[in-house]
């Protein structure tokens, strides 16, 4: 999978908080229920492997971590997460 893919979870996370804050019609329940199947799927996609490149992915753009806080969630240097930053990037 691209990490386009992960990195959209943290756009869709963004935008229900929005919805849910809105007033609510059918048409809002339809999208939030449509974002909150989506972002499901996506950490779906994670919980299938716990790789390095997959916990990365987790901390980076589910839980939306910093580099340093990333680093320090996998136990590595964050030159090593910068390294595993660039191996996502190329999958």
């Amino acid at each position: 999978m691209n990490i386009e893919y992960f990195k959209n979870y943290l756009i869709l996370k963004k935008k229900l908080n929005l919805l849910e804050h809105e007033i609510k019609t059918d048409e809002n329940r339809e999208e939030i229920d449509r974002i909150k199947k989506s972002m499901e799927e996506i950490k779906s996609a994670l919980n299938k492997n716990n790789s390095d490149e997959h916990l990365f992915i987790r901390c980076r753009y589910i839980n939306g971590y910093t580099m340093e806080k990333t680093a320090e969630a996998l136990h590595v240097s964050r030159d090593t997460a910068y390294r595993i930053s660039r191996r996502v990037k190329g999958m």
